[in-house]
This record gives C-alpha cells, structure tokens and sequence, in this order.
C-alpha cells in the first residue's frame, strides 16, 4: 500500500478484474506510473461514498461483487481519519466457488441418504469426529444419536469384542499402507435391546500428499435381516442334508435286506429248479427230439434267470463290497462292466480301505456305479478310467471318460448329476464335473474319510 497527496491507493492486483462499469462509476482511472505493477488510484474526494457503499454491503468480513467476481473488503478505522487509511479488497471468487461446491456436494449427500437404506458418513481421522448424514445407524438398533465426538468411542463399546479387534487390526493395516484406500468389513453390533444385530460397513481412506490418511467416507448397512435369513436357510439345509442322508442311509438297508432275499429265496428257488431239470434231463434220456429241446431249453432259460438274480442282488447290494472292502468291489464292478459294455475300464486304487466306514464305503461305491452307468448311456466312449486316491484326511476320487461329452451348463440341474452330488454332500464332501463337447467327461469327489 502507498500514499500520494490526497489520494489512497490500493495495492492489489486482484482490483485488476474490477469491471469497467465500476471504474466508470467511481471515476477513477489506472495510473500510468503503476500500469504494470497492479496498483489503482481513487481520489480521495470519493474514498468516502466508495466506503460508505462498501459498508452498506458488508465490508467488515461480507462479501461484495465486483464485476462478475467476488471481494471481501476491509478498512483498519471508520473514523475521520480514514482518508489517510488503507482500504483492502481480497478477490475471494475461488474460496466462495468452493464453498458452493461443498454444498452442492453435501447436498447430494443428503439425497443420496435419503434414497439409500445406508447411514452415510464422513470421518475425519484428524478430530476423531463422525458427521452422518439423513440417518445414524446406531437410531435402527434402538439408540438416540451420537454427537460427531463421541461415535468411535461407542462404537468401541457396541460392536462385538472379537470383531471390534479384528476391525482395529484391519483398518490400522489399511491406514498405514498408502497403496491401499478401501476398507469393508461386517461385524455383530449390540441393539438397545441387548441383541445382536449386524452391520455392513464400507469407507474410502482420503490422505494427504504425504500419503497419511485423513479422512475416510463410507455408508454402514444393517444387514440383520439378511443374516438372520441366512441363518434360517442354513439351519434348513442342514435338515434337508440330514434328511437326504437318513433317507439313503434307509434305502442301502432296505436294498441290502431285499438283495438278501432275492439271493436267498429267489436265487435258492430258481438253483433248485436247475437241479430238477438237470435230474429229469438225465431219467428221461433218450427222448424225442421235441422233449429233448424242450429240456434243453428250459434249462439255458434257468440259467439265464439265475445270471439275473445274481445281478439284481449285485446291484441292490454287492455283497462283496461288504465282505471284502471297497477296493475289491470297485474292482469287480468294473471288470463287470467292460464284460458287459464291451469298453475299457480301468481301476486304480492307491488307498488302504480297511477301516473305512460303511456309510463311506457305499457312496463312493455308489458314485462310481452311476458314473459309469452315464458312461454307457450317453457317452459313446472307448475308454473310461477310475482312480481313487487320497490327500491328507480325504478320498479323491476321479471317473473319466473319453466319450462326446455334453455342455456341463445346460445339464447341471439334471436329476441324475443333482443324485451324484448329493451323494457326496451327505458325507460332507464335495462333487464337481467338468465336461464339453468332443472332449469326454470327468467325474470328480472328493469326501472325507471318516464322512
């Protein structure tokens, strides 16, 4: 600032952007001398009415405009002596454009929260205070809102202890690692009621250009209701899984109580009728040639119908699978197979089935049997492979064949792949199958060895 006889003048070059309908109305004009320094001269005999309106307008802190710019003005005195005091107008355009930002900024905030059922915050690390926005999460378990001061403490307080640690672990990592500016995590909450309830909760970490973080805005969800649906679907297929595996566990008695009797009764009574026929083919003979073929034929028919019975009791119950372990069973199932399909099946097993229990031995038994009775089926293969083996405390067990193969997709919700992989989940396993078109298919399980 400098003083000329009877003049002020103002030192600013943000006066450089007043309009020319300002210069003309107060009649001062640019001196020459200062035409590249940013000084304007005002005489003097117009300091006063130009104060007078700066007053009116708010000089003392107010903003004026300018032009199509903004000024905050300030005089040191209001007195005589003000002709002789300097005059200060600060171009402010960029502070108030800032301003009108955040509030636009908050204001969609605001509407954002009123149209999302999430509680919208903003914490600045800094202060340690929570400004929330339309709704206070802690309001929908029952409390009366926190001050901005006091929402970390509570939360300390509210959140479950066991998650409230691993909270604080995650986000200090978080915080102190600068690559990283996204946290989410869900945590058990204390309603008013004393219950819990929980909470989805998300934040975006803002730092410095020193890389701290100094704020951080997210939106918390209560998911309670979800949760609790969660826990009612679980607990529902926890009683259908059980219900599916007492369910099959009843159908192997039954099929082993009726392979019995058709091996025993059936089987018996059809041994013996080959007995009698045997012993009247040799009383009679010689015959007539029409007895004879009669004789003969009832006796390959027996024959036939005691091969039957012998597969209908395999395969409702292979007795071998329970006098002689899961290995020697697979093992003549698909020797049997290859007879009866005219393939090649092949069986490796690298596991020691001794102890196995029973309930384990028969779904993997099971599995094996309608995976190959896919393969014959559809597949059209050559070859098939079964291998079983084991890592760690599992069975892995793998059915593959070099057959056509199907869009593993389209097919997923068939009864007979939703049958295998129910076979391998009520051992608390797991079944998958991978297949395409031309490139044959494989079967793969793996359960538990003690189910």
């Amino acid at each position: 600032m400098k003083h000329l006889s009877g003049k002020i003048l103002i030192a600013s070059a943000s006066l450089a952007f007043i309009s020319m309908l300002v210069v003309a109305g107060f009649s001062y004009k640019k001196n020459n001398q200062f035409a590249n320094t940013g000084y304007w001269e005002l005489h003097s005999s117009q300091v006063q009415l130009f104060i007078l309106i700066l007053v009116a307008a708010g000089i003392f802190g107010l903003g004026i405009v300018i032009g199509a710019r903004w000024y905050r003005a300030r005089a040191n005195q209001m007195h005589a002596s003000l002709r002789s005091e300097p005059i200060f107008l600060h171009d402010s355009t960029a502070k108030k454009k800032n301003d009108e930002t955040l509030r636009m900024i908050n204001d969609r905030a605001n509407i954002i929260a009123k149209i999302t059922n999430d509680s919208i915050w903003d914490w600045d690390l800094i202060t340690n205070q929570v400004v929330r926005y339309h709704t206070s999460l802690e309001t929908l378990f029952g409390y009366e809102p926190f001050a901005p001061e006091e929402v970390d403490s509570k939360w300390a307080q509210l959140v479950h202890p066991e998650d409230w640690q691993r909270i604080k672990e995650k986000r200090g990592a978080i915080f102190g690692n600068t690559t990283e500016n996204y946290w989410a995590d869900e945590y058990r909450f204390k309603r008013s009621d004393g219950k819990w309830g929980h909470v989805s909760d998300k934040g975006f970490i803002i730092r410095n250009e020193a890389g701290k973080a100094i704020r951080m805005v997210g939106a918390s969800r209560n998911i309670s209701e979800i949760k609790n649906t969660e826990t009612i679907l679980k607990e529902k297929n926890t009683e259908l899984k059980d219900l599916s595996t007492y369910l099959q566990h009843i159908r192997e008695e039954e099929r082993t109580l009726i392979a019995l009797e058709v091996h025993e009764e059936l089987g018996q009574t059809v041994s013996a009728l080959k007995i009698d026929l045997d012993w009247l083919q040799l009383k009679i003979m010689p015959a007539g040639e029409a007895v004879e073929k009669r004789i003969m034929h009832a006796n390959k028919i027996t024959e036939q119908l005691i091969v039957a019975i012998r597969k209908m009791a395999a395969d409702l119950r292979p007795s071998i699978l329970d006098h002689f372990g899961l290995n020697a069973a697979l093992q003549w199932y698909c020797d049997e197979f290859e007879k009866l399909q005219e393939l090649h099946c092949s069986f490796t097993s690298t596991i020691d089935d001794t102890h196995l229990p029973v309930d384990v031995k028969t779904a993997i038994y099971r599995i094996v049997q309608e995976s190959l009775s896919n393969v014959a089926k559809h597949a059209q293969a050559h070859k098939t492979v079964v291998l079983l083996t084991e890592d760690g405390d599992k069975l892995c067990l793998a059915v593959t064949d070099d057959g056509i193969g199907f869009d593993a997709l389209s097919k997923k919700g068939t009864f007979g792949l939703v049958g295998l992989r129910e076979r391998a989940i009520s051992m608390n396993g797991e079944l998958s199958i991978e297949s395409g078109k031309g490139e044959g298919t494989s079967v793969m399980a793996m359960i538990p060895r003690l189910g």
